[in-house]
């Protein structure tokens, strides 16, 4: 008596696992570096909504307090120099060229405008119509 057994083998080869691997990893290589500069660029405009509403409340305290509110810009970094303290911010996404800005007693700032980086674009925040 002859026993005939039918066996069916079911799956990818080898071949056609790399080819999908292959695919998806071209996919991804085109469509990373993109979304890494869309990503950046939000996180350098999310730092800089928060520079100006700190330029703002810096403007406030010089008027409440009748004193002098001096913010040095260097690099990545931003001193505020309020009486007799000092506070220091980092920022990871803007960079600053060497500008120093004073708000006055009565909270007017000494420029019109500070200037930032963020990556390779250079903006203005306009100081007179914040």
């Amino acid at each position: 008596m002859k026993l005939s057994k039918k066996i069916s083998l079911s799956g990818f080869t080898l071949i056609e696992l790399l080819v999908v691997l292959v695919i998806i990893g071209v996919v991804m290589s085109l469509a990373a570096p993109p979304l890494v500069r869309t990503i950046e660029s939000s996180q350098a405009r999310n730092e800089e909504i928060r520079l100006i509403s700190r330029l703002k409340v810096y403007s406030s305290k010089a008027f409440v307090n009748e004193s002098n509110v001096v913010l040095n810009f260097h690099g990545k970094t931003l001193d505020v120099h309020m009486a007799s303290k000092v506070e220091s911010y980092k920022f990871e996404y803007i960079s600053f060229p060497k500008q120093r800005l004073a708000f006055g007693p009565i909270g007017l700032p000494s420029l019109s405008e500070v200037t930032l980086i963020a990556g390779s674009n250079q903006r203005t925040i306009n100081l007179v119509n914040k």
